[in-house]
């Protein structure tokens, strides 16, 4: 039976989440135990860009069904993304993501006090992004309390898909244009959202750590974020 919840509370990319979707395919998998790997996969050198990011607007929001083939190797997982877990160096972590993506498409670089504190309880911030795709990055967590490293990911534009990097699932199939009855085949203990017009979209939660955003609650709508980690901003 599907579950919808009402909730009283704005749903927004800023809330803190972690996903929790152990992956299963051999080579693309993070540590069990949500510390830092430790080793990664190669890693090709490759430099971190900045700027806006290009975006493109669709009319109409499809209804996709998505083969359980992760993008280059990436999937998205409640203890970090790909072979990068959570509490993995920044640097290495972009480095990892570049040799897989290319060049980031935007870098805000790292914020410190005053700015970081806007957009997190943390003394340093920064976000990298591969189009649609963003890492969080900051230098405390649950994951370490020393030192700059990643903490968390979100992938999607609300109310919009078909945008580049595409086809990044979890180990269950699930990304961005899955619809809502095909989550709940995939998840049985997720949770659906009633959004409010004007403020917030309908959102879904996961018991063992995923959530998004969906253009709504039925069966044929579609999940148009997916988020991980504690990102703040």
């Amino acid at each position: 039976m599907q579950t919808v919840c009402m909730s009283s509370k704005p749903a927004s990319r800023s809330v803190c989440v972690v996903l929790a979707i152990l992956i299963s395919s051999a080579g693309c998998g993070v540590s069990s135990g949500g510390g830092v790997p430790s080793t990664l996969a190669p890693l090709q050198d490759a430099s971190v860009g900045s700027g806006g990011v290009e975006s493109a607007t669709t009319s109409t929001l499809p209804v996709i069904s998505l083969n359980p083939v992760p993008l280059s190797g990436l999937v998205l997982g409640s203890l970090g993304l790909g072979e990068a877990a959570f509490g993995e160096d920044a640097e290495v972590t972009v480095r990892y993501v570049a040799s897989l993506l290319g060049s980031p498409t935007a870098d805000t670089g790292w914020l410190e006090t005053e700015q970081a504190a806007i957009l997190c309880d943390r003394k340093m911030f920064r976000q990298v992004e591969w189009g649609v795709l963003r890492l969080e990055f900051g230098d405390t967590s649950p994951y370490r309390d020393d030192d700059l490293h990643f903490v968390g990911w979100d992938y999607g534009l609300d109310g919009r898909l078909g945008e580049e990097p595409q086809g990044i699932i979890t180990e269950r199939g699930v990304g961005l244009g899955s619809r809502v009855d095909e989550l709940l085949a995939a998840y049985p203990t997720a949770q659906l959202f009633e959004g409010e017009e004007g403020n917030f979209p309908p959102t879904f939660t996961e018991a063992s750590g995923l959530s998004g955003y969906t253009t709504g609650t039925g069966d044929s709508d579609v999940i148009t974020v997916l988020e991980g980690g504690v990102r703040c901003g």
